[in-house]
């Protein structure tokens, strides 16, 4: 199994074009080709270095967040999608945005005060855990939410090994979807 890491347009990409597999990715409209199972539900949470905002009870109000620096994903990421139309709707405009490629550069750049950013929470519970960062919500706002997929090629079965795989992360993530019980 060949493990590649992108953006969700990037992965769907992959797999519509047959260059892949599998593949897992956020919120998208997907190409023609691709087959799309919900996997499992994220949650997209705020970061920041410890001490840089003032939080009650995990939350701030914009006005605390004004001034800082927004660290984004490119604009082919779910995670910027989902993201920007959150903060759109809260109202939220960045006096300053810096675009990296990856979440660990977005981690990297937070925990050295250059910013806030938006990542998966499931990207950043070892730093939580070991006190590296803090996560955020904005006051008055629901939570950030948004669904995972599992994506396979259209017209395809998967093959044994790709069932294994499949069956494989379903364990692993403790989620099942109709992809983690395909029949041979």
């Amino acid at each position: 199994v060949d493990v590649v890491i992108g953006s969700s347009r990037w992965v769907a990409q992959r797999v519509a074009h047959r260059e892949v597999s599998l593949g897992l990715a956020g919120e998208l409209e997907w190409p023609d080709g691709v087959l799309a199972e919900p996997f499992l539900e994220d949650e997209i949470v705020g970061i920041v270095a410890p001490g840089r905002l003032s939080l009650r009870r995990g939350k701030v109000a914009l006005d605390d967040i004004a001034s800082q620096t927004l660290l984004a994903r490119e604009p082919a990421s779910s995670t910027r999608v989902v993201a920007d139309r959150y903060l759109a709707h809260v109202g939220y405009r960045a006096p300053k945005r810096w675009e990296l490629d990856s979440d660990e550069g977005i981690k990297r750049s937070v925990r050295a005060g250059l910013g806030i950013g938006f990542v998966s929470r499931r990207v950043v519970e070892e730093e939580l855990d070991r006190g590296e960062l803090e996560t955020f919500a904005i006051e008055g706002a629901s939570p950030m939410r948004r669904q995972i997929h599992l994506l396979r090629p259209d017209g395809r079965e998967p093959a044994a090994s790709e069932r294994a795989f499949i069956e494989t992360l379903c364990s692993c993530c403790a989620v099942s979807v109709a992809g983690c019980t395909i029949a041979a």
